[in-house]
């Protein structure tokens, strides 16, 4: 039996959904860890502030500043990441629907195909016994 490639694209498509759909997952995921680590490290220099010893806070702020800096910025690459596959889940779900939309209308037009045929079949054989009941004039 020979391979239908509408089928076979329709397969892909399918499968290229599937991965985008684990992919936005995954981002999603590490962006609610960088988002954590925001949460924490700002929890931290508010802890850190509220410890009581100044002369460590003061030696420690510089560092808490940029561990929550690199964590905002993280956050931000992990969002963004996160937008990038959300938008490649609409492009392979996009793809995929026109695919099935090629197969509607291909399963259509083999219906239509096939109720011509029919009424093709039936006229003929009406016009056949049309044809035989009727005498001939000479």
């Amino acid at each position: 039996m020979a391979r239908d490639p509408l089928r076979t694209i329709g397969r892909l498509r399918r499968l290229e959904v599937a991965t985008a759909r684990l992919a936005l997952h995954d981002a999603g995921l590490r962006e609610a860890a960088a988002t954590a680590r925001v949460q924490a490290a700002t929890a931290a220099l508010v802890s850190e502030l509220t410890a009581g010893d100044a002369t460590h806070y003061a030696a420690w702020l510089p560092r808490g500043r940029m561990a929550r800096d690199i964590a905002t910025r993280d956050a931000g690459f992990a969002e963004a990441r996160r937008r990038e596959a959300l938008a490649a889940l609409t492009t392979a779900r996009t793809a995929a629907r026109g695919v099935e939309r090629m197969a509607e209308r291909r399963a259509e037009e083999a219906r239509c195909d096939a109720q011509r045929r029919e009424a093709l079949r039936l006229d003929e054989a009406v016009y056949s016994a049309a044809a035989v009941s009727t005498p001939r004039r000479t």
